[in-house]
């Protein structure tokens, strides 16, 4: 899913693009698996920032209840995203509770 997302934001060089990362920090998860999230995440952040505008971007995780670890912050993505991705593998697990999906995609 990655490379095909990757191709397809390549060929984007004049669009804006806004884009929120959600993440599963819940007790169903081990913390192998919400580092492997985050390398994931910041994967296709290097992949997508080639050269495309992000205007937005907004990071989550949840567990019981959904947590916003940043969001726009005035930075300037628009040459890569490197800033960004290591914000992202950067994010420290702070939840174990139950897994609410439903709770962090309504916000």
């Amino acid at each position: 899913l990655a490379l095909s997302l990757a191709t397809v934001f390549s060929q984007l060089t004049q669009c804006n693009i806004q884009m929120v990362i959600i993440v599963d920090e819940s007790g169903s998860i081990n913390d192998n698996q919400f580092q492997a999230e985050l390398d994931f995440a910041a994967d296709l952040i290097l992949d997508t920032f080639n050269g495309v505008d992000v205007r937005e971007f907004a990071t989550f995780t949840y567990d019981t209840v959904p947590r916003l670890q940043f969001q726009d912050q005035g930075f300037n993505f628009t040459s890569d995203g490197i800033q960004y991705a290591q914000m992202v593998r950067g994010i420290s697990r702070t939840g174990n509770g139950n897994t609410f999906t439903g709770r962090a995609l309504e916000v």
